[in-house]
């Protein structure tokens, strides 16, 4: 399982082979989750778990971009495809200290969640909380459905075989999603042939 992990963590691979094998449709279906984040010129974005960038195809009109991921090869990659005095990288997780000290706005944990157990997805809420100007979360992961029919046993057979090993069902993603914010939205889109996402639109209560 670690040769297939590190083999789907390529940027070629993950770019090319990965959309085409599982039917992705970047331009259009992931523009509908991003449209969510509602940035805006004056606003601070933290990505956490910012890959090769992706977020940089969809949202543009920002003060600050903060991106956080702890795949180097990544990164790499990132800095390659975007340069801009506006974007700091940082080759390490994200931490409380980061929340208060950049104080985002707005924070995208896109294929982020089912990377970490609960206790840690439960830290990580606690730790953005520390912006004193947070409005609005996004997540997006794959997930588990109940749909027993053979495109939902695809759909779940693919989410078994993510390198992230916490795919849950919705209310388990929901349950993880403290008292103080606020599940604005819910969003399940068809992110190609057989992949399903779950999409929360968090805001501060």
């Amino acid at each position: 399982m670690y040769v297939l992990d590190n083999l789907m963590g390529r940027p070629f691979v993950y770019k090319t082979l990965r959309p085409l094998l599982l039917g992705f449709n970047e331009k259009i279906d992931f523009k509908i989750i991003y449209d969510h984040l509602q940035v805006e010129e004056g606003d601070i974005v933290v990505d956490i778990g910012c890959g090769m960038g992706n977020a940089l195809e969809y949202i543009h009109t920002f003060s600050e971009y903060h991106g956080f991921d702890t795949d180097t090869v990544a990164l790499q990659e990132f800095k390659k495809n975007y340069s801009d005095n506006r974007i700091c990288l940082y080759n390490r997780c994200f931490e409380p200290e980061d929340a208060s000290k950049i104080s985002p706005s707005k924070i995208c944990m896109f294929g982020l969640l089912h990377h970490l157990s609960d206790e840690d997805v439960r830290i990580l809420f606690d730790s953005v909380n520390r912006s004193r100007s947070l409005k609005r979360i996004v997540t997006c992961d794959v997930f588990y459905e109940d749909n027993k029919k053979w495109r939902g046993n695809i759909n779940n057979f693919l989410t078994k075989l993510d390198r992230g090993k916490f795919g849950r069902k919705i209310e388990h993603y929901k349950q993880l999603v403290p008292e103080h914010l606020n599940i604005n939205k819910e969003i399940i889109f068809k992110a190609g042939y057989f992949v399903k996402l779950f999409a929360m639109v968090i805001l501060e209560s």
